[in-house]
């Protein structure tokens, strides 16, 4: 009895971290949703009418007759050009729109020239030619996953350099993101958020389980870190399209 009774909790307590995945699935897809309705609108709505106020403001500035009232206008219009280059940033980290347009390795090319730029650590993007696009959830994933590891390094690593790398293993997407930073000791990484492992690491790792894929980190205090993302994608046949 007590065995039966062992083995049903085992079922029991399986199946509720399986509905909680599945949980975090939905929860993860109403997300994607929302962003990319929010981003839509900074783009297209908000972005679009502070530019439209930026040629208003430079009209009025060239024809003023009063230098104050000019290099007044010449002050708002610079804010106002610079709030919106803010939002049109904030839209693409939201939900870039070439990772659903044109594809999951344009996307990652971009978020790496933005890390680049925001962070002033090299960032580079090693990609092989894909035999097929991945289903719209598995490139949400993968990309979110990604953006979310460099914002790790931002915060912990210290780095100079960054390298993505992006491949086929047999079936499965291959995503490797490299640092030469300050490393760490990476035995609990991503296990659980309270035992040090980081909320970030957890959640990609649990993501990543829902779709059948695995999380694993290679790092050791003043080595770097390799954390390697495993996603299955791909039936067994050639051809299609470039991700």
């Amino acid at each position: 009895m007590d065995i039966s009774e062992r083995r049903r909790m085992e079922r029991e307590l399986l199946e509720s971290r399986e509905d909680l995945r599945s949980l975090a699935s939905m929860l993860a897809s109403a997300e994607e949703t929302e962003r990319r309705r929010i981003a839509t609108g900074l783009h297209d709505s908000a972005a679009q009418d502070l530019a439209l106020a930026v040629l208003e403001l430079k009209g009025l500035a060239a024809s003023a007759g009063d230098p104050d009232q000019v290099e007044a206008l010449e002050r708002v219009s610079a804010l106002l050009q610079k709030t919106a280059e803010e939002l049109r940033t904030l839209s693409l980290d939201l939900s870039p729109p070439e990772l659903y347009e044109v594809g999951l390795r344009v996307a990652l090319e971009n978020l790496a020239a933005r890390f680049e730029a925001a962070h002033g650590v090299v960032c580079r993007l090693e990609a092989e030619t894909l035999p097929e696009e991945l289903p719209e959830a598995h490139r949400s994933v993968v990309y979110r996953s990604v953006q979310e590891l460099l914002a790790n390094v931002s915060r912990h690593a210290r780095a100079s350099t960054v390298t993505l790398s992006l491949g086929r293993n047999g079936t499965a997407l291959e995503i490797r993101v490299e640092d030469d930073g300050r490393g760490f000791a990476a035995a609990r990484a991503g296990r659980r958020p309270d035992l040090g492992g980081g909320f970030g690491l957890f959640s990609v790792r649990e993501q990543l389980r829902h779709l059948g894929g695995e999380l694993t980190v290679d790092s050791g205090p003043g080595r770097g870190t390799c954390v390697t993302l495993t996603v299955p994608a791909f039936a067994g046949g050639e051809g299609g399209a470039n991700p």
